[in-house]
């Protein structure tokens, strides 16, 4: 008796057998994001990368990083270790959003240094510390526009996960 082959990629598989992450909303500390997105932009535009890579999305990133935080919708979802994807709207119908995965290195470098509390690594605020502090995820308090977006991408990057956790290659704005 011959096996039944099995559809579709074995990555997209595993990742739909996978229980979905946990999904939160940054309801405060959202200058502190903000800081670290104008830290990213920063060095994008200091070694030329944004050049290189999904230019829109760096102008985004660039406009969220100056715009008044209560004007920000911002969505994280935990990836695995260290990694998040982040979803940012700005203004309550969240027309301008963009989308991609951070890679928290500052928390890596903080569990390198665990043994010198002193190192600056642990007084620099990081993703996973955003993370800790951000709120319950509604998706019905959302604009239909933002929410929608969100569904889409999230249908997309699950089921790659597997593939882009560490890179910064999404990168998409609506």
């Amino acid at each position: 008796m011959k096996k039944q082959k099995t559809e579709g990629n074995p990555l997209q598989r595993k990742n739909k057998m996978k229980k979905q992450k946990e999904i939160r909303e940054l309801q405060i500390r959202k200058s502190e994001f903000q800081q670290i997105v104008k830290t990213l932009v920063q060095f994008d535009e200091l070694t030329g990368r944004f050049r290189h890579s999904a230019s829109a999305s760096h102008f985004a990133r660039k406009i969220i990083s100056l715009a008044n935080e209560e004007d920000l919708i911002v969505v994280l979802q935990e990836l695995g270790e260290n990694n998040f994807l982040i979803f940012v709207g700005l203004d309550s119908d969240a027309k301008t959003c963009v989308t991609w995965i951070h890679e928290d290195s500052i928390v890596s470098e903080r569990v390198k240094f665990s043994d010198d509390r002193e190192h600056p690594v642990h007084s620099i605020t990081c993703m996973t510390d955003l993370w800790e502090s951000a709120g319950a995820f509604n998706i019905e308090s959302l604009s239909p526009h933002f929410s929608e977006y969100i569904n889409a991408h999230l249908g997309y990057i699950n089921t790659q996960v597997g593939t882009l956790a560490g890179s910064t290659g999404v990168n998409e704005s609506c």
